[in-house]
Protein backbone atom coordinates (compact mmCIF):
# COMPACT_ATOMS: atom_id res chain seq x y z
CA UNK A 1 0.00 0.00 0.00
CA UNK A 2 1.60 3.04 -1.01
CA UNK A 3 1.54 6.70 0.89
CA UNK A 4 0.46 9.60 -0.55
CA UNK A 5 1.21 12.91 0.01
CA UNK A 6 -0.79 16.18 -1.14
CA UNK A 7 0.86 19.18 -1.95
CA UNK A 8 -1.09 22.17 -1.70
CA UNK A 9 0.38 25.29 -2.38
CA UNK A 10 -1.91 28.26 -0.83
CA UNK A 11 -2.00 31.77 -1.22
CA UNK A 12 -2.48 34.79 1.54
CA UNK A 13 -5.10 37.16 0.84
CA UNK A 14 -3.16 40.41 0.34
CA UNK A 15 -2.68 42.48 3.84
CA UNK A 16 -3.73 38.21 5.49
CA UNK A 17 -1.85 38.46 8.34
CA UNK A 18 0.82 35.21 8.20
CA UNK A 19 1.04 35.20 11.85
CA UNK A 20 -2.34 34.59 12.80
CA UNK A 21 -2.59 32.51 9.91
CA UNK A 22 -0.11 29.73 11.19
CA UNK A 23 -2.14 30.21 14.68
CA UNK A 24 -5.32 29.01 13.09
CA UNK A 25 -4.06 26.26 11.42
CA UNK A 26 -2.56 25.26 14.81
CA UNK A 27 -5.74 25.40 16.53
CA UNK A 28 -7.00 23.20 13.68
CA UNK A 29 -4.82 20.32 14.19
CA UNK A 30 -6.95 19.54 17.45
CA UNK A 31 -9.67 18.95 14.90
CA UNK A 32 -10.81 15.80 13.79
CA UNK A 33 -10.09 14.86 10.21
CA UNK A 34 -10.27 11.79 7.50
CA UNK A 35 -8.88 8.83 9.19
CA UNK A 36 -5.26 8.20 8.33
CA UNK A 37 -4.64 11.50 7.62
CA UNK A 38 -1.77 14.10 8.52
CA UNK A 39 -1.63 17.57 7.76
CA UNK A 40 1.25 20.10 8.55
CA UNK A 41 2.44 23.54 7.22
CA UNK A 42 5.28 24.75 5.29
CA UNK A 43 6.35 28.11 4.53
CA UNK A 44 9.22 28.21 1.51
CA UNK A 45 12.30 29.45 3.37
CA UNK A 46 14.53 30.37 -0.21
CA UNK A 47 13.56 29.75 -3.69
CA UNK A 48 10.80 30.07 -6.20
CA UNK A 49 7.84 30.36 -3.05
CA UNK A 50 10.07 31.68 -0.17
CA UNK A 51 7.73 33.66 1.98
CA UNK A 52 4.88 31.37 0.46
CA UNK A 53 2.69 28.57 2.16
CA UNK A 54 2.54 25.05 1.31
CA UNK A 55 0.35 22.85 3.09
CA UNK A 56 1.16 18.78 3.14
CA UNK A 57 -1.21 16.03 3.46
CA UNK A 58 0.07 12.38 4.44
CA UNK A 59 -2.44 9.95 3.45
CA UNK A 60 -1.98 6.41 4.98
CA UNK A 61 -2.86 4.97 1.11
CA UNK A 62 -4.83 5.96 -1.82
CA UNK A 63 -8.03 3.80 -0.78
CA UNK A 64 -7.57 6.17 2.67
CA UNK A 65 -7.61 8.99 0.54
CA UNK A 66 -10.41 7.60 -1.64
CA UNK A 67 -12.64 6.95 1.15
CA UNK A 68 -13.39 10.92 1.22
CA UNK A 69 -12.16 12.42 -1.94
CA UNK A 70 -12.38 10.41 -4.74
CA UNK A 71 -12.00 11.78 -8.17
CA UNK A 72 -15.83 12.13 -7.91
CA UNK A 73 -15.50 14.70 -5.03
CA UNK A 74 -16.24 14.41 -1.72
CA UNK A 75 -18.26 11.62 0.19
CA UNK A 76 -20.91 11.97 2.55
CA UNK A 77 -18.32 10.89 4.85
CA UNK A 78 -16.34 13.59 4.37
CA UNK A 79 -19.03 16.01 4.24
CA UNK A 80 -20.01 14.30 8.02
CA UNK A 81 -16.57 15.85 9.05
CA UNK A 82 -17.68 19.48 8.15
CA UNK A 83 -19.90 19.64 10.50
CA UNK A 84 -17.07 19.56 13.12
CA UNK A 85 -14.64 21.63 11.21
CA UNK A 86 -17.05 23.70 9.34
CA UNK A 87 -15.95 27.21 11.54
CA UNK A 88 -12.69 26.29 11.23
CA UNK A 89 -12.94 26.38 7.22
CA UNK A 90 -14.40 29.40 7.54
CA UNK A 91 -12.06 31.12 8.81
CA UNK A 92 -9.83 29.46 6.39
CA UNK A 93 -11.15 31.22 3.65
CA UNK A 94 -10.94 34.66 5.29
CA UNK A 95 -7.30 34.22 5.04
CA UNK A 96 -6.44 32.00 1.91
CA UNK A 97 -7.75 33.05 -1.94
CA UNK A 98 -10.54 30.62 -3.11
CA UNK A 99 -9.65 26.80 -3.78
CA UNK A 100 -9.14 26.83 -7.21
CA UNK A 101 -8.27 30.24 -7.62
CA UNK A 102 -5.09 30.16 -5.91
CA UNK A 103 -4.98 26.96 -3.90
CA UNK A 104 -2.78 24.32 -6.81
CA UNK A 105 -2.53 21.19 -5.75
CA UNK A 106 -1.39 17.45 -6.57
CA UNK A 107 -1.47 14.56 -5.17
CA UNK A 108 1.89 11.72 -5.17
CA UNK A 109 2.12 8.41 -4.34
CA UNK A 110 5.77 6.62 -3.29
CA UNK A 111 7.30 5.19 -5.46
CA UNK A 112 10.57 3.84 -3.48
Amino acid sequence: MAKVYGIHEIELHPGADPTAFEQLFVEGTGLPGPEGWKSILLKGERGARKGKYMMMVEIESLAARDRYIPDSGPTAEAHELDRYVGDFWERWQQFTVIPGEGDTFTDYIVVV
